[in-house]
């Protein structure tokens, strides 16, 4: 059901786009609802940087907002550019919709000089090119803000009525971060994939991913509105990347290497944010590690500011306790952290370090000693340790608290990522999926711990998406023409039909030497992955990123 736009905006405070004026016109679509997307600070981001060159007009779409923008209330049809940010694997049946509804074919093969240019980036897109590339004309690998002017530049240089969109294509392939997928193509051996080609002599196979220089002003939201995910409030980015090198995440390698904003610029846009709402939500994966963090909150709090924050490092909480005091003054109520695992060596292999000895006392000092609320996310169908080892941990947390209600559990499954340590190791059946979330839920119902979860079907999903290829992309706009988007024997049937198993293929689907990402270069070293795989095997402790300078895993080296 749609949303009236002419009421988002109203509710809106902050940036007007209308205000813009151009001759060409960008369209950002947000494959999801308005809520989520008004609350991602990548979208606004991508809006910022278009809105600052001068010929481009920036204006947005959502999946629940109708098919036309929220700003002229024109058919994303008859923009120069159509932009996806694809954030998560799903998102790419968003993205599909939003092309149907315009009338956009949905292969880049069938589009001609009269329909917008399809731009796709996002972290999904960084990690995996290949299994949005038959609906994309463009993708944009990594850091978006760094290549969006200079790609928005090259394309002023075609007047819509006459350019060739093939000529297009191939001038703007040697631009940094910017795959051609119609220039790069998969070669396959049955349904095994077998490498690449290139047709292009000029540039490499493989596209570097983007690295944003963060020295300027920090990303904050634009537009303030009640209707966002996070209600009114206002968004600031402290840093990019983590010092804490999880061999599971991939916005490690994303968004390495570790960047902190310049804090009197955060300052400075906290007193300008506080002008449109008196929350502020600090984002980054690391916030923790921000070597002026407590001035920071200190700031907001003598704006009258009160503060929420992503997911917390555990491990900077332990070694920083005083960060839970400065937290809960002001205004925190939940710490969010994730051990993943109820056993010590199963987090080693992970790459979470806090034994569980520390993790009882640092729960107590935040739940007891500061009255604050812990919100703990779990991993279930890990291949180090079962639900058990996580249920008995999780009982003596409930002893810990002493109130009720003050601790909640969400729990998602292990899907290895591309690109990172874990890319190639072999997960456990769907039935042990299904069977392990079984056991976890009445566990939890015993202990009396509030507890939401993922549903294994979509997490299996998300599995096959996240290491799939162009082959398999290129079906995914048939479940898109009935019911069946998510539907479990719809997907035993696509991936039958390119001669793959529901049950065993996303387990391991790769066993030669060429996987689809291998047309990304994230600029971590080969050997830094196989190393880290083989430290987890014997449950080393993984590496810190200490930011710009290092040179371990490589991507400092240029």
């Amino acid at each position: 059901m749609s949303i009236d736009p002419v009421i988002l905006l109203q509710r809106e405070r902050g940036m007007s786009l209308t205000a813009k004026r151009g001759d060409r016109f960008f369209g950002l679509c947000f494959p999801g609802p308005y809520s989520l997307g008004i609350a991602s600070l990548g979208i606004h981001a991508v809006l910022e940087t278009v809105y600052r060159l001068p010929r481009w007009r920036p204006e947005r779409f959502f999946l629940d907002t109708g098919d036309v923008s929220l700003e002229s209330r024109s058919s994303l049809r008859f923009f120069n550019v159509a932009g996806f940010s694809l954030a998560f694997e799903r998102d790419i049946f968003g993205m599909i919709q939003m092309c149907s509804r315009a009338g956009i074919p949905l292969y880049s093969t069938q589009r001609t000089s009269t329909h917008p240019l399809v731009v796709v980036g996002g972290a999904f897109a960084t990690l995996n090119p290949e299994v949005a590339a038959s609906f994309a004309d463009l993708m944009i690998i990594g850091e978006a803000e760094s290549v969006i002017p200079s790609l928005l530049r090259k394309l002023e240089d075609y007047p819509d009525e006459v350019h060739n969109r093939s000529e297009v294509l191939e001038r703007v392939a040697g631009l940094p971060s910017v795959l051609v997928p119609a220039l790069t193509r998969p070669v396959y051996k049955g349904a095994e994939l077998a490498g690449f080609t290139h047709s292009d002599s000029r540039t490499s196979i493989k596209v570097k991913r983007a690295v944003s220089d963060l020295t300027g002003s920090p990303t904050s939201s634009l537009f303030v509105t009640p209707e966002s995910h996070f209600g009114a409030t206002a968004l600031c980015e402290l840093n990019r990347g983590c010092s804490h090198q999880c061999r599971f995440c991939a916005a490690s390698i994303v968004y390495r290497p570790l960047r902190h904003r310049r804090t009197h610029l955060v300052k400075e846009k906290v007193t300008m944010l506080s002008e449109l709402s008196s929350q502020m939500g600090f984002v980054g994966s690391d916030i923790l590690s921000h070597p002026q963090f407590g001035d920071i909150l200190e700031h907001a709090r003598k704006e009258n500011m009160s503060v929420t924050c992503s997911s917390l490092s555990s491990r900077s909480l332990w070694e920083k306790p005083e960060m839970v005091g400065l937290l809960a003054d002001a205004g925190v109520k939940t710490a969010t952290l994730a051990p993943e695992s109820g056993s010590f060596s199963s987090r080693r292999v992970l790459g979470k370090n806090l034994t569980n000895r520390e993790w009882i006392e640092l729960l107590d000092f935040i739940l007891n000693k500061k009255q604050m609320k812990v919100k703990l996310y779990f991993m279930l169908g890990k291949p180090w340790n079962g639900p058990e080892d996580d249920l008995s941990f999780l009982a003596t947390i409930a002893g810990v608290a002493r109130e009720t209600g003050k601790i909640s559990v969400s729990y998602s499954f292990f899907v290895p990522k591309p690109q990172t340590p874990f890319e190639e190791i072999a997960t456990l059946s769907f039935s042990a999926w299904k069977k392990e979330r079984m056991v976890f839920e009445k566990g939890m119902q015993r202990i009396g711990i509030e507890y939401s979860g993922e549903s294994p079907r979509l997490a299996w999903i998300e599995l096959i998406l996240a290491r799939g290829d162009r082959l398999l992309g290129e079906k995914l706009s048939g479940l898109c023409n009935h019911q069946g988007i998510f539907r479990q024997a719809s997907w035993r049937s696509l991936l039958e039909d390119i001669g793959r198993d529901w049950e065993e293929w996303p387990r391991r689907p790769w066993k030669g030497m060429i996987r689809p990402w291998d047309v990304v270069e994230s600029g971590v070293d080969a050997e830094y992955l196989r190393k880290e795989r083989e430290n987890a095997d014997r449950a080393i402790p993984a590496p810190r990123c200490p930011g710009q300078g290092c040179i371990a895993c490589g991507v400092c080296k240029t």
